[in-house]
C-alpha cells in the first residue's frame, strides 16, 4: 500500500514537471517566432505626433500650404489615435485655418 502511494506520487510529479517543460518551450518558441517576424514602426506616439505637427509649422512658414495641410491631418490623426482632444483640436484649427486663408 505504501509503494502504491509513493508511484502515485511519483507519477503525479513526473506529470507536473512535463506539463511546466512543455510550458516553458512554448513560451521560448513563441518568442523566437516574434523576434524574427518584422517590426513595423506604425506605432503611434506622443512623439510621432509631435515631430508631425512640428513638420507642419515649419511647412506653413516656409509657404508650403498643400504639404502643411497633409502633415496637420497626419498629425491629426495620430492624435485621435492616442485620445488627445486639445491637440485634435488644434489640428483641426490649423487645417482650418489654412483652408481658409487661400
Amino acid at each position: 500500500m505504501n509503494s502504491d502511494k509513493k508511484r502515485k506520487i511519483i507519477i503525479i510529479v513526473a506529470s507536473i514537471i512535463v506539463v511546466a517543460a512543455i510550458s516553458i518551450g512554448t513560451v521560448f518558441i513563441l518568442k523566437s517566432v516574434n523576434k524574427s517576424e518584422p517590426q513595423t514602426s506604425s506605432e503611434v506616439t506622443k512623439g510621432s505626433a509631435d515631430k508631425l505637427k512640428t513638420q507642419a509649422l515649419k511647412a506653413v512658414e516656409s509657404g508650403d500650404t498643400a504639404k502643411a495641410k497633409t502633415l496637420f491631418e497626419k498629425a491629426k490623426a495620430e492624435y485621435s489615435t492616442l485620445e488627445d482632444t486639445n491637440n485634435v483640436i488644434d489640428m483641426e484649427a490649423q487645417i482650418y485655418i489654412l483652408e481658409h486663408n487661400n
